[in-house]
């Protein structure tokens, strides 16, 4: 508990009038309020001054320094509201356990106060953007302008999207908006507010999504842009990793009579035992592989090992044929019904890896950047040459084949833009990984799998929470105004309207229709939707 609370008062930085230059007076207290802080609680009053002047203006003069003390409403000083917010954003704590910490703290707060809190941090990041990327001018400069990366995420079906524009060079966020609709229109409003930042574009980063493409000419039609070489190879590979998929449940399907024999050689100390054992751990091991497509598809990789631990048990068959080792040979031999099938996607597989190969940069060392993004383009109508020959006497890669052709002629030469532009990367991944890393972080701190509600109701504000020293956020807290900070918070309330209605009639779908019936039936018929 806090002792006798210490009261201060805050007078006006300005002395003097702005308009007439007289010497101010002291009018009447603007507010006076308890604040607590983290180290203490003291009794605050603001001190309202005027212009003597009977002619000059009758506005208030108020100290700056006391309006950036704590929110106006509230009683906790900005120093608990970051803690609050970086505890729950940084060190992933629950409300529980940062009402648990500020108790210790001696800050006497309720866990639903500790909720409204954290939004409020929430609210004063998104007004608080501009100071982010001010923070990171210089290195901007540096640079000599900006690397947009740009990607929407949708938590499920149906539901808005969170789209949200990351500078790539400097990590910072730019701007963050959740649509309904990612048309060309609505992305190009979204990258509208980047372009005013006054900072030269260096290029765009983005996947392929032709939506994208067409927001980006529109709004910077001479700015380079690259479309995420990753995502190219993900497309074109779609039919390698559905029959790889495929491929790799059938033959799990197969692997059976594992148990049967681990259970044979349970609590047996001698080393064949212990042979056996480690065979039975490594057919697990494959069942449980799901692979990283396209480079490294599960099925593939699955017929692989399993070919690996055929081979492996028939040489220790060859030194000493036991039953259980027999069994374990039958079951990794079942594999091999499939082979016709391996054979098709490897070939597909090795074309994707060689189409990753060609399509990277780093592999053409020395060479002149036109130069090397002519060899990749030439690279890329050789390999499409190959696999166009290949369905005349295999069909079954005519589907990989119709794919390649699709999304090659749909990508173009925006996958070869890092050739020409170095400082703009070839794939999109930095961006994906910085939403995964926020997926993880309400991951630790809730302990829920699943993140779609928090991304439908702080995805636009959470996407600004950075590891910032808390005394900056302080400094940058204190100077939001109080407009602003309201403004924000009633824009993203109005945002939480709709998840609140459909929540509303999930709960009573009875009453909700029953309210509707009743509001249309007061409403004026003279003006219809």
């Amino acid at each position: 508990m806090f002792a006798t609370p210490r009261r201060v008062y805050f007078r006006p930085e300005c002395r003097t009038c702005l308009v007439c230059g007289a010497p101010l007076a002291y009018s009447h207290p603007v507010w006076r309020k308890h604040i607590i802080g983290l180290s203490e609680v003291r009794w605050v009053g603001s001190l309202g001054y005027r212009c003597r002047t009977p002619t000059c203006d009758r506005r208030v003069y108020r100290s700056a320094e006391a309006e950036g003390l704590s929110l106006k409403g509230s009683t906790y000083g900005m120093d608990v509201l970051v803690t609050v917010g970086r505890l729950r954003t940084v060190d992933h704590c629950t409300r529980a356990e940062i009402h648990a910490e500020l108790g210790q703290r001696g800050v006497i707060i309720s866990t639903r106060h500790v909720q409204g809190l954290y939004e409020a941090y929430f609210a004063l990041l998104g007004c608080t953007a501009g100071q982010q990327v001010e923070a990171v001018r210089r290195q901007i400069e540096q640079n000599g302008g900006l690397v947009l990366s740009l990607d929407g995420i949708q938590p499920e079906t149906g539901n808005e999207t969170l789209w949200v524009v990351r500078e790539v060079l400097t990590g910072v966020v730019l701007t963050a908006a959740t649509v309904s609709s990612a048309s060309a229109q609505r992305l190009q409003a979204l990258l509208h507010p980047v372009v005013t930042l006054g900072f030269p574009v260096l290029g765009v980063i983005s996947d392929g999504q032709h939506s994208i493409r067409l927001a980006v000419q529109a709004e910077l039609p001479t700015v380079p842009h690259q479309c995420c070489q990753f995502h190219y190879l993900r497309d074109v590979a779609l039919p390698l990793s559905n029959d790889d998929r495929k491929l790799r449940t059938d033959m799990r399907k197969q692997i059976r009579g594992i148990l049967a024999v681990e259970e044979r050689v349970a609590g047996q100390p001698d080393p064949a035992a212990a042979v056996v054992r480690g065979y039975c751990t490594a057919l697990r091991s494959v069942l449980l592989d799901d692979g990283l497509p396209p480079l490294a598809p599960g099925g593939i990789r699955a017929y692989e090992n399993l070919e690996r631990i055929y081979a492996s048990l028939q040489r220790c068959l060859a030194v000493r044929p036991v039953p259980t080792m027999l069994t374990l040979t039958h079951i990794a031999t079942r594999h091999q019904i499939y082979g016709a099938d391996y054979a098709t996607l490897k070939q597909q597989h090795t074309w994707v890896l060689d189409l990753a190969r060609v399509i990277d940069p780093a592999n053409y060392p020395g060479v002149p950047s036109h130069d090397a993004a002519a060899q990749a383009k030439a690279g890329v109508r050789t390999l499409a040459a190959a696999v166009a020959q290949a369905v005349a006497t295999q069909p079954a890669h005519a589907r990989f084949a119709e794919s390649f052709r699709k999304y090659t002629q749909g990508f173009g030469d925006t996958l070869f833009t890092c050739f020409l532009r170095p400082e703009i990367p070839r794939t999109n991944n930095d961006l994906e990984r910085f939403l995964r890393h926020a997926k993880s972080a309400h991951r630790r701190t809730t302990g829920r799998a699943s993140w779609n509600g928090y991304i439908m109701r702080y995805g636009t504000l959470a996407v600004y929470a950075r590891d910032v020293a808390p005394d900056v956020l302080i400094k940058w807290f204190s100077h939001v105004p109080t407009d602003q900070y309201r403004n924000e918070m009633n824009r993203w309330t109005a945002s939480q309207e709709p998840r609140r209605q459909r929540a509303r009639y999930r709960k009573a779908p009875a009453v909700f229709l029953t309210q509707l019936e009743q509001l249309w039936q007061i409403s004026a018929p003279s003006n219809p939707p």
